[in-house]
């Protein structure tokens, strides 16, 4: 969703830093030896979107420390900050679990923090 220039992408104002670190997370996910087909083609299209490549070798992120990923949103006048982090099971006991990965978002800010729970009240 961040990536494609139809979805989050015209959104997110630090967009070049995400595209990085997603782009590099994208290569290692295709290095993994047991990577199914589709998957390999899915990720090859989202690589394939404009501008992932130049931003993926601009390097201005450094990806040692990619932890996280910061993530600026603008929407409606107002920037909100999230940090991205996904978690994988590192030692499944079912062979079904090894693909699982969950990715969660948190406020990086008060005021992101604010508008959240603001949006969370009106559902």
């Amino acid at each position: 969703l961040a990536l494609d220039p139809g979805m989050l992408r015209p959104m997110i104002s630090n967009w070049e830093w995400v595209a990085h670190l997603l782009g590099h997370r994208i290569r290692r996910q295709m290095r993994m030896p047991d990577i199914a087909p589709d998957e390999r083609r899915k990720f090859e299209e989202i690589l394939d979107y404009p501008g992932v490549l130049d931003a993926m070798e601009e390097a201005r992120a450094p990806l040692d420390a990619a932890v996280v990923i910061p993530l600026q949103i603008a929407l409606h006048g107002q920037r909100l900050s999230w940090f991205s982090t996904i978690a994988t099971i590192g030692t499944p006991q079912d062979v079904t679990l090894d693909e699982i990965r969950i990715e969660s978002l948190f406020p990086a800010d008060e005021e992101t923090a604010r508008a959240a729970r603001a949006f969370s009240a009106k559902e």
